[in-house]
């Protein structure tokens, strides 16, 4: 006798803009056929988010089920990270966001199909996931330039729909280096001595690609138990612009002047003014931000890219 497999599939409407739109009912009707085709018995409980939050919550009244698999964009998925760390329940991914960086960081694509399979298949694998603060992240945190750009970006949702975001992302690069001004920061990386640096980009990767797939952190691994850390220092507004590239190809790191370490816990401090962040695409401002490593924190069921 199949066991019934229970699959709580919570769906973000707001998730995608333009061509990134997804329909409902179309997404949970390929589901429950490709189930058919591979001869897995399952019930699905299907919810909807409304507001910010709500998939935190939807998470929690969720947990002990077979799977939660989250549609909707890399926002949405931290909520359900948030909620599931530490539990036996696994986390499944629909990518249906316009960026859809957490499951390429993880699995190396965001093809729809193949992750439908692997939430149906149920293999459970073990990952790390990051903290800042009192938050926890699956993928990467920006600080700086980068997140000064993610602002940005996030204002701009009708350019997303028409060009795409990694477009969005160059555009959005060349617009805020105009008149980007670099931070002074103040680092101590697991316990050690503080050490000031001038920074215009500023990543702390548990994965590898942000952006709509700029590879910021091109060396992290998922279940090392580490997090990675890159320090680009202010190459000038020409420069930057013109190594705009080098950031998506990952080559960055290569540059004059960039520091790129493996830690386990962090303390970064704004010296001259507040530091915009953005956390999984989530934007705001802090003068203090802690970070560290929750080894194997999460069980999720799409394997390693």
């Amino acid at each position: 006798m199949v066991d019934t497999r229970t699959i709580t599939v919570i769906f973000n409407p707001n998730a995608g803009v333009g061509r990134f739109k997804v329909d409902e009912s179309k997404l949970i009707s390929s589901i429950g056929s490709r189930a058919m085709q591979l001869e897995r018995k399952i019930r699905l409980e299907v919810k909807r988010t409304r507001s910010k939050g709500d998939c935190f919550d939807l998470s929690r009244d969720a947990l002990g089920s077979d799977v939660i698999a989250v549609a909707g964009g890399d926002g949405t998925i931290m909520e359900a990270v948030n909620a599931l760390v530490g539990s036996e329940t696994p986390l499944g991914i629909i990518p249906i966001g316009s960026g859809n960086d957490d499951i390429v960081s993880i699995s190396g694509h965001n093809d729809r199909d193949r992750c439908i399979n692997d939430i149906l298949e149920g293999t459970v694998h073990l990952i790390d996931v990051g903290r800042m603060n009192d938050d926890r992240f699956l993928n990467v945190v920006g600080l700086g330039l980068d997140a000064e750009i993610n602002h940005m970006v996030t204002r701009e949702r009708d350019l997303v729909r028409k060009i795409g975001p990694a477009l969005t992302y160059t555009y959005g690069a060349v617009k805020v280096l105009l008149g980007f001004s670099p931070y002074e920061v103040e680092v101590s990386l697991d316990g050690g001595k503080k050490e000031t640096h001038t920074i215009s980009l500023c990543t702390i990767g548990n994965g590898t690609t942000c952006g709509g797939g700029y590879k910021l952190t091109p060396r992290a691994i998922m279940d090392d138990g580490l997090l990675d850390l890159s320090i680009s220092g202010y190459l000038g507004k020409m420069r930057s612009i013109m190594n705009i590239k080098k950031a998506y190809d990952g080559k960055h790191v290569d540059l004059p002047g960039n520091r790129y370490h493996t830690f386990k816990e962090m303390r970064i401090t704004s010296v001259d003014r507040e530091l915009p962040y953005h956390i999984d695409g989530e934007g705001g401002y802090s003068s203090r931000l802690e970070f560290s490593v929750v080894p194997k924190g999460l069980r999720i069921v799409h394997g390693p890219g």
